[in-house]
């Protein structure tokens, strides 16, 4: 077992910084730079991933707090002044992404850019700024302790050795963002960073809430529905387009 130890809060005695909120606040400051990279790679207004970059920090807080107050609406019904207290945790990663997505269709639509172009030229980003939030997570509220363990690497924690879920994500997302890098100089079609990781996402979220502690509704957790649907409509857009390469192809 691994003995654990969160680091909830860095006192810097003028100031105490919470070690979630600084290693949110560095992933999106290196994931803003490396979208703008990418933009310019591909030839892309870089003034529009800076409005992509403020939707996405709006949108990412809203949304990720709103699916959190829906998942425990019967402790906030009870104490709704907690509702507004982000600070002291309870965010969840997919209602932000689904409001950042919606939000994004908004934008470029206004803007009047296509979709799947700028949507590929941010994905790798994303892949970085949600492993660096990770990190925060094991290091300030536990890292989503899961369900108790034999293995070697449950993590000993209040006398009780646990699945560190955070890290099997992080692991996950390293892979995800190693894949992402070499797979972003391919052309396959565009949509396909984008779509690919909605799916491959979606699959890595289905396996490690199998280890999280999380209410179950009929065996699964709320994170592995939206899975599930992600991988079904994300899934169907990438063999679609797969078939529509193919024909150009043969003709």
């Amino acid at each position: 077992m691994i003995p654990y130890n969160s680091f909830y809060s860095i006192n810097l005695g003028f100031i105490t910084i919470q070690s979630w909120g600084l290693m949110v606040a560095i992933g999106f400051a290196l994931a803003i730079w490396l979208a703008l990279k990418e933009a310019k790679r591909k030839k892309l207004d870089p003034e529009k991933i800076y409005g992509i970059a403020t939707i996405a920090l709006i949108g990412g807080i809203l949304g990720c707090r709103a699916l959190w107050l829906i998942e425990n609406w019967r402790y906030y019904l009870t104490n709704p002044l907690e509702t507004l207290k982000i600070w002291d945790g309870g965010m969840s990663y997919f209602g932000g992404l689904i409001a950042v997505t919606l939000m994004f269709v908004w934008y470029v639509k206004k803007h009047k850019l296509n979709f799947f172009k700028y949507a590929d030229s941010v994905t790798p980003a994303l892949i970085l700024g949600q492993a660096l939030g990770r990190i925060g997570c094991i290091l300030g509220d536990g890292g989503h302790l899961g369900k108790i363990t034999i293995m070697p690497w449950g993590a000993l924690y209040n006398g009780e050795v646990r699945h560190l879920t955070a890290a099997y994500e992080l692991i996950g997302l390293i892979i995800l963002f190693t894949i992402f890098m070499h797979l972003r100089k391919k052309q396959v079609f565009d949509g396909f960073l984008f779509t690919t990781y909605m799916v491959s996402y979606g699959v890595l979220r289905l396996i490690t809430d199998y280890f999280r502690a999380d209410p179950t509704y009929f065996g699964l957790t709320l994170a592995q529905y939206i899975s599930i649907a992600m991988i079904t409509l994300f899934g169907t857009i990438l063999i679609k387009e797969f078939k529509n390469e193919n024909k150009k192809k043969h003709k």
